[in-house]
């Protein structure tokens, strides 16, 4: 399966409707300039249809924006334009592939407790096709950053069918417009060579 046009995304753990105001204040990204991020237990699961996708791999690569410049909470930070996946499947379909439509934004939203930053990956669009269905899923992400740990972890989403799924499997599982996704897994940041760990700096 091409993956991702869910996702991603990515970067999650839990699922539900939402998305993040920001806050108040300015950040500054650093290290990079190149970030890959390498998804570890990666699924995402259509709540109302109880259909779950799941993928050996779900890699996310990308560019931080101007390293060391400061900017407002909620601006763009980085883009997650690569995504690479592989062995992705559901039980009822068997092998799926996602595309990724369009550019993922990577911004922080709130201050840090410790070194965890509050972060949201915008703009998700992917494209998911199983054998007799296909469909779009849109939406955000938020979760939390770890710099410590590289980690980033899912918290809530905004991700949907956008849409009448197309193909004759679509009705069998009950897949239809609106529905909402479960994210769970995490994505680390493993800095191609070159590039150091991503970091974040507050005044």
């Amino acid at each position: 399966m091409g993956l991702l046009q869910i996702v991603l995304a990515a970067l999650l753990t839990a699922g539900g409707l939402g998305t993040t105001t920001a806050a108040s204040g300015t950040f500054t990204p650093g290290g990079g300039p190149a970030v890959n991020f390498v998804g570890s237990d990666i699924s995402f699961t259509d709540v109302q249809a109880n259909q779950t996708l799941t993928c050996a791999q779900v890699n996310f690569a990308g560019t931080v924006i101007d390293p060391a410049s400061s900017r407002a909470l909620g601006e763009n930070a980085g883009t997650l334009d690569n995504l690479s996946t592989s062995n992705c499947t559901n039980p009822l379909g068997g092998l799926t592939n996602v595309t990724l439509l369009g550019t993922p934004k990577v911004s922080i939203t709130g201050q840090p407790a410790g070194t965890r930053w509050p972060a949201e990956l915008a703009d998700v669009s992917a494209q998911i096709t199983v054998a007799g269905c296909s469909f779009t899923v849109e939406g955000d992400v938020t979760g939390v950053f770890d710099t410590a740990t590289q980690t980033v972890t899912p918290t809530a989403n905004s991700l949907k069918i956008i849409g009448d799924p197309v193909g004759y499997l679509c009705p069998i599982p009950g897949l239809a417009k609106d529905q909402t996704f479960r994210v769970s897994g995490s994505w680390t940041n493993v800095p191609p060579a070159g590039s150091d760990p991503l970091t974040f700096t507050s005044p």
